[in-house]
Formats: structure tokens, C-alpha cells, sequence
């Protein structure tokens, strides 16, 4: 934001509130700038909602790197797999971090249950894609929005967001987790 000619800017957009009082922090300079706040919506004539039922086929969209905590994941799946190893978990998104890549198929080696974890790689059609998949495992750290999540939910599927900075802001208290035990309460209950 400091290497920006902000007198040929008209204008700055924002998605969420969060993200501008971040950048307003970090660039001071930006008090002078007019701003607006646009939320991020979905177009719901785009997704095929349906009632689901409670399942153990689970996923997550969106970029793989540490900002969406794969690590996290991994331990929530690994908890389900001791209750019924019938648990999975998809991640869909484009590869950006080998090394934690490497480190999760390491790990979930050593834990039982490479079988159980399968990266999908980015897929254009979230809609189909999503169409066999029960819930939606948020592991993130830090969203601007979280619009995965909002597409999971136009599905109809269930949401189970980790308590990343601000999701309270976004989602109700009823969808959010702190604890791997909390995440795996939700995922079983109906």
C-alpha cells in the first residue's frame, strides 16, 4: 500500500470492515483516500442448494498455504478417523506451499490416514464440485470475508469455521470453533 500513487486513486473498496481498519493502520496515509465498504455477496441463482444430511465426507476450497491451516485439518481429521474411519476430507485450490504440502503427506502417514486426505487441486465449477460433499471444515487463520464458506452454505452444506480473527463478525456463534474437540462435537451433531 506505501509504494502506491494514491493521487490517481478515486476511490478504494474494501470487503470487510476488518480489512480496512488494517490498512488504515498499517498506511496512515490513507485517511485522505475516499473509501467505500462493498461486501462480498454471491450470485445464489449460480448454486444448487439442497437439505443434507449429517455425513462424514468433508471439504475445503481455497488456496493451500498457512493462512488456511491444513495442519489444522489434519488434526481434526485425524480425531474423526479415531471415531470412524469412514471420515474424509477433500482439499480443493491451487498449490502454494509445498513445504507445508510435503509436511501434511508426511504426517498423515504417520498417523494412519493418508487414505483419508486427498488434495483435488483447483476446480472452476465449485457448484458441481460441491454437489456429493456434506461439511464445509474452515480451518483458516486470517479471511477477508471467507467467501468459500459463503458458497458451501449456498449448497445447503454445513459450516464449521475455526474462530480465524474476526469471524465473529461474519458468521454465527453456533458455526465457529476454537478447539479440534469442539470442531469434532460440531461435525458429528445432526
Amino acid at each position: 500500500l506505501s509504494k502506491i500513487n494514491w493521487m490517481k486513486v478515486d476511490t478504494l473498496l474494501f470487503v470487510a470492515e476488518n480489512v480496512l481498519n488494517t490498512a488504515l493502520e498499517n498506511c496512515k496515509h490513507l485517511s485522505g483516500v475516499k473509501k467505500e465498504l462493498v461486501y462480498n455477496g454471491l450470485n445464489l441463482a449460480r448454486y444448487t442448494y439442497r437439505k443434507r444430511k449429517p455425513g462424514k465426507r468433508l471439504v475445503f476450497a481455497g488456496h493451500f498455504n498457512y493462512k488456511k491451516n491444513p495442519m489444522l485439518a489434519v488434526q481434526i481429521l485425524k480425531k474423526l478417523t479415531e471415531i470412524d474411519r469412514a471420515y474424509t476430507l477433500e482439499w480443493a485450490g491451487s498449490m502454494q506451499d509445498e513445504r507445508i504440502y510435503r509436511y501434511l503427506n508426511y504426517i498423515l502417514e504417520k498417523m494412519g490416514i493418508s487414505s483419508n486426505f486427498k488434495f483435488v487441486g483447483w476446480k472452476d465449477n465449485v457448484d458441481e464440485y460441491l454437489e456429493d460433499k456434506e461439511i464445509f471444515l474452515s480451518t483458516s487463520i486470517h479471511e477477508g470475508y471467507g467467501v468459500a464458506i459463503l458458497e458451501a452454505m449456498a449448497k445447503g452444506i454445513k459450516p464449521v469455521i475455526h474462530n480465524f480473527y474476526i469471524a465473529e463478525e461474519f458468521y454465527p456463534g453456533h458455526l465457529i470453533f476454537n478447539t479440534v474437540d469442539e470442531a469434532v462435537r460440531m461435525i458429528k451433531s445432526s
